[in-house]
């Protein structure tokens, strides 16, 4: 099936069709940003505990954990976001036999 262009799209649903999901986008930063700031500073004060060493391993891998505990916890909104960008309408067009705008 043929995917839409950026023309086709302006045709078919006008200009909103370029910010469909940027309200849930934004929604969902807002959580996961903090979900990743808490629980680094959660890890970092218990790596300080249980003296571990400081310095940009240690960084490094408490990052990555914060991120993964963030991204975990914020998947479910990440999935509403693309399938709200992602719905869209099949039209005719003349160039092509059938268009489907914004969808995959």
């Amino acid at each position: 099936m043929p995917r839409a262009g950026p023309d086709e799209l302006l045709s078919c649903e006008q200009i909103a069709a370029f910010y469909k999901g940027l309200g849930p986008t934004i929604a969902s930063l807002a959580p996961f940003v903090a979900i990743n700031f808490a629980s680094y500073d959660t890890l970092k004060a218990l790596a300080k505990q249980h003296d571990v060493l400081q310095g940009p391993w240690s960084s490094l891998l408490l990052g990555a954990g914060a991120g993964i505990i963030a991204q975990t916890a914020c998947y479910p909104l990440d999935t509403i976001r693309r399938r709200m960008q992602l719905q869209g309408r099949c039209v005719s067009s003349p160039s092509l036999p059938r268009v489907c705008c914004a969808r995959a």
